[in-house]
Formats: C-alpha cells, sequence, structure tokens
C-alpha cells in the first residue's frame, strides 16, 4: 500500500485578493509541517490582500499583510499535492489548462456538500466576516483529514 503525503496545499479564487490568502492563512497556521501558499485564475498580480480580508484576518490571528496576489499556472498547479477552490469556475479553469492534475482539485467546502464561498469582493465589510465564516468551517475539515492522511 502506497502513503499518500499532502505536503503542498494550494487555495485558489479570483484575483487572490480576498478568499484564498485568507483559506491560505488559516491552513498554514493549522498546518505548519506543509507548504500553504494560494494564487487566482484571474489574479490581480502584484496586489496585496483587501482592506476588508487584512483586518478579518489580523482579528483571527492571522496575518496576510504581506501577502501580494499571484497567477496560477499549469506548471505552478502540477506541483500542488492539494488544490482547494472556492467555486466550480475555479475548477472549470483547472480541468481546461491543467488537466493532469484533476484528482488533486477539490472545492474548500467539498466536505460540505461541495457548498462555494461567494466572493465578496466589492462588497462591504458584513460579506468578508461571511466568507470567513464559511473559509474556516471548510478549512477545519481539510485540516483534520490531511493530519489523518499525513499521520
Amino acid at each position: 500500500m502506497r502513503l499518500i503525503l499532502i505536503k503542498r496545499v494550494s487555495t485558489v479564487c479570483t484575483g487572490n485578493i480576498c478568499r484564498s490568502p485568507l483559506a491560505e492563512a488559516i491552513l498554514r497556521k493549522a498546518l505548519p509541517e506543509c507548504e500553504v501558499t494560494s494564487a487566482g485564475v484571474g489574479a490581480l498580480v502584484g496586489y496585496p490582500a483587501e482592506d476588508h480580508a487584512q483586518a478579518i484576518a489580523s482579528e483571527n490571528g492571522l496575518d496576510i499583510m504581506t501577502h501580494r496576489a499571484r497567477q496560477v499556472t499549469a506548471a505552478w498547479a502540477a506541483e500542488q499535492d492539494l488544490i482547494l477552490t472556492m467555486d466550480a469556475g475555479h475548477n472549470e479553469w483547472f480541468f481546461r489548462h491543467a488537466p493532469q492534475i484533476r484528482g488533486r482539485i477539490f472545492l474548500l467546502g467539498h466536505w460540505q456538500n461541495t457548498t462555494e464561498v461567494p466572493d465578496p469582493y466589492g462588497h462591504d465589510r458584513a460579506a468578508f466576516e461571511k466568507a470567513f465564516a464559511q473559509i474556516s468551517a471548510f478549512s477545519a475539515d481539510w485540516i483534520s483529514r490531511i493530519r489523518v492522511m499525513n499521520g
């Protein structure tokens, strides 16, 4: 029997300035044995995390102040053991651009009936708080499973 270890975990959203940096910070804090990164399928390359996302992260003991958005590429994706996306459109991007990694791509909300995390970009703080609550809950599901898989 071959043991599958999850060492490189990435979170993906659209611009890589709201949802995926929050998920990255949660997973990185909980899984220090893993390399956790994030990117966007339509990234605002070089931009910092959105102000509301930074504030909510800080209030929850997370730091995304130095985050800078980066674009997903097929080569980058191929290096990841697990890619967690925020909505089905992100999965479709991978299926079109990196079909060889299909089995490593899941919605962050996969364990809760494939629930998507709505994009809070351009909305008020309440939308970011709701997204953070979902991301936290969905991340907890993955954290426990990754810990079991990694022994």
